[in-house]
């Protein structure tokens, strides 16, 4: 029947007009099916001795190509590039997955990789003596009855609730007297305190939006403005996926080295090295795209083995605000994707969401497992931001069949009608087509998924008309994911 199914796409793609499918193209899939289906999969290669396989790479075309309309005179798209096939084994795996949380040992030896020196320390902002005296004098004022009332009536705050309020006041003029009688006679900032690589919320059952994160620097004398020196932050597991966010110190806010600050490619002047010119320095650095990414991926020595998913020759200049536009540093911007076992994924910008979320738990979201990593031209290591980490939990196919690519071709096709049936007049081009491990959500589950191969197309549409701007569709925003099993879409949104 399948197959009866599929030659009749065939015929409708070859006509002029292909119809818009009615029924709606993303819904929850049964991960159940798909677990069948690489069982079956294993089981019927399980006894046959055959050579060793060839690389998946081999049997596929080496570029994607195509060129069709949509609704006849709608859009145009075109296609011919490389097919990145993310694995240099025969065939694909399929894993289940769970969220990860790092040790504190594990912590501690990521935090050392990347400020190359130890020991590290606890940042808190010191104030000078001047400054204590005068937040001291400040909380030593008690709250009128109209203080209190204008506060509840602003803050629609309970009794009780202003009862905690006191208590942290009380609180903190404690810490900042403590912190005002030790300070030096010549009023030199307090030296910082070593970090024993725990968090403040470890042992909490509730989580503190206001104290959610821990920043730590490399010099115990450091207690200026933190953006100013070498520092890094780990959040709360239950807050966010973010596991650590690094960067070097600046010296003002045009000349911030955030890694998302250089993880923008279509920003002007930002160019994608292609796998070829690796080797090669790029204009304007001393190191290739290879040592940068060597860089990059040691970084994370002994906490996670990723793969280099793309690079690129990019900058720190901002999109909007004062400083827009204005170029402080060039620097590679390499994006890593974690391997297992030899195949690796596609690099997702975003992040998955449950709509159908009943409170603030339920609703929390899920980042897709990646890193992007800032690297100078003289190979200093700039910035590097790491979330959504995943581990496996089992190995449920060591090798999944995937659908003809011939077929992937008429479903790419026949999603591209579905999805752009409306737009008239203009043109997409696609500039990547990826296949490799993308994770899905196990059913009702934000908390478990599997790793199954998948296709994953990027490009942009360029609108037709005066005034009009192009619309990119990229690792933030992907153009469309097919199930490389059993070519359903995949909403990078939903998760499945």
């Amino acid at each position: 029947m399948k197959r009866i199914v599929c030659l009749l796409l065939s015929l409708l793609l070859l006509c002029a007009c292909v119809p818009t499918p009615e029924v709606d193209a993303v819904k929850q899939k049964n991960t159940n099916r798909l677990i069948e289906m690489a069982i079956e999969s294993d089981a019927h290669e399980t006894g046959a001795v055959e050579p060793v396989a060839a690389p998946l790479a081999s049997t596929l075309p080496e570029r994607f190509q195509c060129d069709f309309w949509v609704a006849s005179d709608g859009l145009h798209v075109t296609a011919d590039v490389p097919i990145r096939v993310l694995t240099e084994r025969s065939s694909f795996p399929m894993l289940r997955v769970e969220r990860r949380t790092l040790t504190d040992e594990q912590r501690i030896r990521l935090l050392e990789n990347l400020f190359g020196k130890e020991p590290l320390y606890v940042y808190e902002y010191r104030m000078t003596r001047e400054q204590l005296a005068a937040e001291i004098k400040s909380l030593m004022q008690e709250p009128t009855e109209e203080d209190k009332r204008r506060w509840m009536r602003e803050m629609d705050g309970t009794e009780q609730e202003w009862e905690q309020t006191q208590q942290n006041r009380t609180a903190e003029l404690k810490r900042l007297q403590e912190q005002y009688n030790a300070l030096p006679d010549d009023d030199s900032p307090v030296p910082l305190s070593v970090w024993d690589g725990s968090l403040p919320w470890a042992n909490s059952a509730g989580i503190d939006m206001d104290n959610y994160m821990l920043i730590l620097v490399g010099n115990a004398a450091d207690s200026t403005e933190q953006w100013r020196v070498d520092h890094a932050r780990f959040f709360d597991a239950r807050v966010t996926d973010v596991v650590v966010d690094f960067e070097t110190g600046s010296d003002d806010f045009s000349s911030m080295h955030h890694a998302s600050i250089f993880d923008r490619p279509d920003k002007p002047g930002v160019q994608r090295i292609m796998p070829e010119d690796y080797n090669q320095p790029h204009d304007g650095a001393s190191i290739s795209a290879a040592e940068a990414a060597l860089i990059a991926t040691e970084a994370f020595s002994g906490i996670a083995d990723f793969s280099v998913n793309d690079i690129y020759w990019s900058n720190n200049a901002m999109t909007d605000g004062d400083t827009r536009g204005v170029i402080g540093q060039w620097a590679y911007l390499v994006r890593l994707t974690p391997n297992f076992d030899g195949a690796s994924m596609p690099y997702v910008e975003g992040f998955v969401y449950n709509r159908q979320a009943q409170d603030d738990a339920a609703y929390r979201t899920w980042q897709y497992d990646g890193a992007i990593v800032a690297v100078d031209g003289n190979g200093k290591l700039l910035s590097a931001r790491w979330a959504g980490a995943l581990s496996v939990t089992k190995t449920i196919s060591e090798s999944t069949t995937l659908l003809p690519f011939e077929q992937i071709q008429t479903l790419f096709q026949t999603q591209m009608q579905r999805k752009f049936a409306e737009l008239t007049d203009g043109e997409l081009i696609l500039d990547d087509v990826q296949l490799g491990l993308f994770r899905i959500r196990e059913q009702n589950s934000m908390q478990t998924g599997l790793l199954v191969p998948a296709w994953f197309f990027t490009g942009t549409v360029y609108h037709a008309g005066e005034g009009t701007k192009s619309q990119h569709y990229n690792a933030l925003n992907p153009l469309c994911i097919l199930n490389a099993m059993d070519g359903s879409v995949i909403d990078a949104d939903l998760g499945y």
